[in-house]
């Protein structure tokens, strides 16, 4: 129920593709800020690491990701 209100305030409308896709891109942004943030700071530099390596995966993985969260949402709409 969450997510479906978070793609659509309005249950009648579908979430497309460009909504899944966009997620990734969400993601991306978040990883990018943290990484801005904790580059900042020494005492931080291995969680700058870890949100790099992180970044890489999901870029990586993107295709995979995807495909899971159309999959994730169509169970989602059955409910």
């Amino acid at each position: 129920m969450l997510i479906r209100n978070t793609f659509s305030h309005n249950p009648s409308i579908q979430v497309t593709s460009c909504s899944i896709i966009l997620i990734s891109y969400v993601t991306y942004s978040i990883q990018i800020f943290c990484i801005a943030y904790f580059s900042k700071y020494n005492k931080y530099k291995n969680l700058t690491e870890v949100n790099i390596e992180m970044l890489k995966w999901l870029y990586e993985n993107e295709e995979k990701l995807i495909v899971k969260w159309r999959i994730y949402i169509k169970r989602i709409e059955r409910i």
